[in-house]
């Protein structure tokens, strides 16, 4: 998952983003450093990760219009995640973050009540990948 340095200077724990190359690893601290707009980048690699490691899909995929479950439930977690470590964004602000995607408020609370039902009802398919997310991101 994530590795923690052995430097504790300060109370932060650093954290290095997984699955990026050595030469491309970032450490950054999360989430008391962060942005919004960091934190969003930082749940958004996750996501794509965890539903890439789980169906085997096209990660950029996400990023399109289609409607495929796998792809289009990859979005709704991403707004869910990222409603629940940036609550000072606004619902439009979220939904304007994804690449080619200008959803509408509606659309976004549409997935957040889609991915709480997920959860509540402990799907057998896509909770797994939920609670994976879930357990990087705390």
């Amino acid at each position: 998952m994530f590795r923690e340095s052995t430097h504790h200077e300060t109370t932060a724990q650093y954290i290095v983003y997984p699955g990026l190359s050595t030469t491309r690893a970032r450490t950054i601290q999360y989430p008391d450093c962060l942005s919004p707009d960091e934190r969003l980048e930082f749940i958004l690699l996750i996501v794509r990760e965890e539903f890439g490691r789980r169906f085997d899909f096209d990660i950029e995929q996400m990023y399109s219009r289609s409607r495929a479950m796998p792809y289009a439930l990859a979005r709704m977690a991403f707004y869910y995640y990222g409603r629940m470590h940036c609550p000072t964004l606004t619902l439009k602000e979220l939904g304007q973050f994804l690449p080619g995607h200008n959803q509408h408020h509606t659309t976004v609370l549409h997935a957040l009540i889609a991915v709480q039902n997920i959860i509540d009802t402990k799907d057998e398919l896509y909770y797994p990948v939920m609670a994976a997310i879930n357990e990087r991101l705390q």
